[in-house]
C-alpha cells in the first residue's frame, strides 16, 4: 500500500511525487517509457515556471536564455527585446529526467516500462492496474499529459472547441544558423493559414518549429506544417502531432471519491495564448502532492490551483480569443504602439499577469467592442 501513486513521470508527475515525498509519504511514480525519452515540445520554460521550482536548474540543462520575442503577421514583424530574461529553452528529455531525479532524491520510487491501464476507486484506497500488475494507494495522481486516457475516469472529454491541434518538428541546424535566424529570441506567427499560430524556438544545433490551432481550421495540419517550415527556409524534420487543452475553462480535476487527482495537461492547465504548459504542470503537481501530504484533498487542491494560477489561465483564454479573432487589427496596434508587446512580455518574465495586462490594454483598443464571447 502506497500513500500516493503517480501515473506519468513528466514535470507534473515528478513535481507531485517530490512534494508528497518531502511530506513524508510513500510515493510511487509509474512511467511507461524509459528515461530519458523524447518529448515533442518547444522546450520554453518561462521565468514564472522557473520560480515555481524549489531548487536551482543546472546551467547544463539550459540550451538558450531568451531575452526577446518576435511577433510575425504575414510579411511584417515586430520585436520586443528586454534587458531581463523572459524564459529559458531546455531539452525536454534531459529536463524531465532531472525533475524525476529530484523526486527520487526526495524519496519517491519509480517503475519504468509499465503502463497504467485503469484504476478503481474505493472508499479508502485506489486500485491501480498496470501492464505488469496491480498496486494500491490511498491517493492516485494522473499526470499523463494531453494524450492520456486515464483523465476520462474523472472528467469528460473535451469538445472540439475546447482543445487545439498541434504539429511540431525539430530541424537540425548549426548554432551559427540558429543564431543568424533568431539568436536569443522566440518567434511567434499569428494567423497561420486560418486563425492559428506558429512558432520557431532556438535550441542547441536545432530549431523547434510548430503550428497550432482549432481542429476545424487544422484539418490538413500535416501539409500546413510542411508549408510553414518551407516558408521559413529552415529545412525538414520528422513531424509529430498532438492535442492540447485550452486552459481557462471549467473542468473537473478531482474525482467524486476525492482520491484521484488530475494535474498538468490532464487537468487542462495550459496557457491558451502561448501554449505553455510546463509552468502549470509543475505548480499543479506541487499543489497535488502537498494536498495529499496534508491529508486534505477535498476542496483544497482545486481551491489552491484556482487561487494560484486559475485567473491567469482565464485571462489568457480571453486574450487568445481577442487576438485570434482579428489578428491583422491587433498586429497593427502593436506596430503602432510597441509598448503593447513590451508589456505583454512581462507575463512570461514573471513581472506581471494577464489580468493586469488586459486591464491596461483593453482601454487602449480603439473602435473595438468586446463581445460576450470574450
Amino acid at each position: 500500500m502506497y500513500d500516493l501513486i503517480v501515473a506519468g513521470g513528466g514535470p507534473s508527475g515528478s513535481s507531485a511525487a517530490r512534494a508528497a515525498s518531502l511530506g513524508g509519504l510513500k510515493t510511487l511514480v509509474i512511467e511507461k517509457a524509459a528515461f530519458p525519452r523524447d518529448k515533442p515540445c518547444g522546450g520554453a520554460l518561462s521565468e514564472q515556471g522557473l520560480a515555481y521550482l524549489d531548487f536551482s536548474l543546472p546551467e547544463e540543462l539550459i540550451e538558450r536564455d531568451i531575452f526577446a520575442t518576435r511577433v510575425v503577421y504575414e510579411d511584417r514583424s515586430i520585436t520586443s527585446r528586454r534587458n531581463y530574461r523572459l524564459a529559458v529553452i531546455v531539452k525536454r528529455s534531459a529536463f524531465d529526467s532531472f525533475l524525476l531525479d529530484k523526486a527520487v532524491e526526495a524519496g519517491a520510487s519509480t517503475r519504468f516500462g509499465e503502463e497504467v491501464l485503469s484504476f478503481e476507486e474505493g472508499d479508502d484506497h485506489v486500485l491501480v492496474k498496470t501492464s505488469a500488475g496491480e498496486y494500491k494507494a490511498r491517493y492516485f495522481v494522473t499526470a499523463e499529459g494531453s494524450q492520456g486516457r486515464l483523465y476520462k475516469g474523472v472528467r469528460r472529454r473535451d469538445t472540439r472547441d475546447e482543445f487545439i491541434v498541434s504539429m511540431e518538428t525539430e530541424v537540425p541546424a548549426t548554432n551559427h544558423a540558429v543564431d543568424s535566424y533568431i539568436y536569443n529570441a522566440i518567434e511567434i506567427h499569428f494567423d497561420t493559414e486560418g486563425l492559428g499560430y506558429g512558432w520557431v524556438f532556438p535550441h542547441e544545433e536545432r530549431f523547434s518549429v510548430g503550428i497550432g490551432g482549432m481542429p476545424d481550421n487544422f484539418k490538413k495540419c500535416r501539409s500546413m506544417m510542411q508549408n510553414f517550415v518551407k516558408e521559413r527556409g529552415l529545412g525538414e524534420g520528422p513531424l509529430k502531432g498532438h492535442t492540447l487543452p485550452l486552459g481557462g475553462l471549467k473542468r473537473k480535476i478531482v474525482s467524486d471519491g476525492k482520491r484521484v487527482i488530475l494535474t498538468g495537461d490532464a487537468a487542462g492547465f495550459v496557457d491558451a495564448f502561448t501554449g505553455e504548459g510546463i509552468a502549470y504542470a509543475i505548480r499543479s503537481g506541487q499543489l497535488a502532492g502537498r494536498a495529499v501530504a496534508a491529508g486534505d484533498v477535498e476542496g483544497t487542491y482545486e481551491r489552491n490551483c484556482m487561487a494560484d494560477f486559475g485567473a491567469d489561465l482565464r485571462h489568457s483564454l480571453k486574450l487568445s480569443k481577442m487576438m485570434h479573432s482579428r489578428p491583422a487589427f491587433f498586429f497593427k496596434l502593436m506596430m503602432n504602439n510597441p509598448v503593447i508587446l513590451d508589456r505583454l512580455m512581462e507575463v512570461p518574465a514573471g513581472r506581471g499577469d494577464y489580468r493586469d495586462f488586459l486591464a491596461w490594454f483593453i482601454p487602449r483598443i480603439p473602435k473595438f467592442r468586446i463581445g460576450a464571447g470574450f
